[in-house]
């Protein structure tokens, strides 16, 4: 039926009642074929609703099939807009878990190289305490041959100062033997003279006193010789003596210098010791702070292990956050294209409603 009646005109009066019963069954037809403004029955319709691109106003709700569909597309927007921020959210959290996780593997990779460092450190301390303890003993061994040495050049001074003294008491012995032997031959001389003396007194022990005489003379010159032979003596005795005197002091001297040394040698051994310990102590230290290294490190493995963990089971509930979105965004589409085409406009009562605006 169109939707505008077909309405003729009178031209006469004969058929003036025809015509008009006509034209009102066409008029109660096409407000058959209306929609009510005050929403009376019958207000129904069977065809497509075409608005010619224009907007439906003012409607507080749109039933199709019984459904409000303003409300459900509502509801399912606010999901959608829920679900985005969900999913921006889990986003924005996977990103943080990932960058924890990329942090706590670069720490842990840190903590890993602090501790080969350590333990390299550690194990070079170690072969440095080796080393000062190997010093130490040979230092040592040398201070304990020094001291040796220095023993035996003080036992070669005391010999030589002994052999110096008995070679002063033999020069001196010498000495006061060609004293005598010079004493000897004065008083040989002197009998000579007195014998001489005696010669020109007695003619008869002339030749006894010459005799005399001349044996006095051989043993004057004998015991001048031996004096002489004894001055030198003494004075190879004096020369000896002073040169044991001179190699004493040098033994002395040498010695002295050995203990010195030997001193010294006892010093840097002890000395050695000493940085030994440190060196030992340094290593146990290093060893330690490896060991603490190493357990940070594996602590924050399996922090960033966890994290990993975090990240994707966050990246799989964005996922899912994502999808759901998704679903509700479709939802929304599906229902405005549905408006596009819906067939029946009415509210709970079956009455025309108010309708607000909904974008064609």
């Amino acid at each position: 039926m169109a939707k505008r009646p077909t309405v003729t005109t009178l031209q006469s009066g004969f058929n003036s009642t025809e015509v008009l019963n006509a034209n009102f069954e066409n008029i109660r037809e096409a407000f058959d074929n209306t929609l009510s403004l005050d929403g009376s029955t019958p207000n129904a319709m069977e065809a497509d609703l075409d608005l010619n691109n224009n907007d439906i106003l003012n409607a507080n709700a749109l039933f199709v099939n019984g459904q409000d569909v303003v409300q459900t597309t509502a509801t399912a927007l606010a999901a959608a807009q829920t679900a985005q921020a969900t999913a921006e959210a889990g986003i924005t959290t996977a990103t943080t878990k990932a960058a924890e996780a990329s942090a706590s593997a670069t720490a842990a990779a840190t903590s890993a190289t602090a501790a080969q460092t350590a333990e390299t450190n550690a194990e070079l301390a170690e072969t440095n305490a080796a080393t000062s303890e190997t010093n130490a003993a040979t230092s040592a061994s040398t201070a304990t041959t020094k001291a040796s040495e220095a023993s035996v050049s003080a036992s070669n001074a005391s010999t030589s100062e002994t052999n110096a003294a008995s070679s002063a008491t033999s020069a001196l012995g010498s000495a006061n033997a060609a004293s005598t032997s010079a004493s000897n031959a004065a008083t040989s001389a002197s009998n000579a003279s007195t014998s001489e003396s005696n010669a020109a007194a007695s003619a008869t022990n002339a030749a006894t006193s010459e005799t005399n005489a001349s044996t006095s003379e051989t043993n004057a010159a004998f015991s001048a010789s031996s004096a002489s032979i004894s001055a030198a003596t003494a004075t190879t005795k004096a020369s000896e003596a002073s040169t044991s005197e001179t190699n004493a002091a040098a033994s002395a001297a040498t010695a002295t210098t050995k203990a010195s040394e030997a001193s010294t040698s006892a010093s840097n051994a002890a000395t050695s010791e000493t940085n030994a310990a440190s060196s030992a102590s340094a290593a146990l230290a290093s060893q330690n702070a490896a060991a603490t290294s190493a357990s940070n490190a594996a602590t924050s493995e399996a922090n960033a292990a966890t994290s990993e963990t975090n990240a994707a089971a966050s990246a799989v509930t964005a996922s899912s956050a994502a999808s759901t979105a998704a679903a509700g965004a479709i939802s929304l589409i599906e229902s405005l294209s549905y408006l596009q085409d819906f067939g029946l406009i009415t509210d709970s009562a079956g009455e025309t409603a108010d309708y607000g605006s909904i974008a064609a």
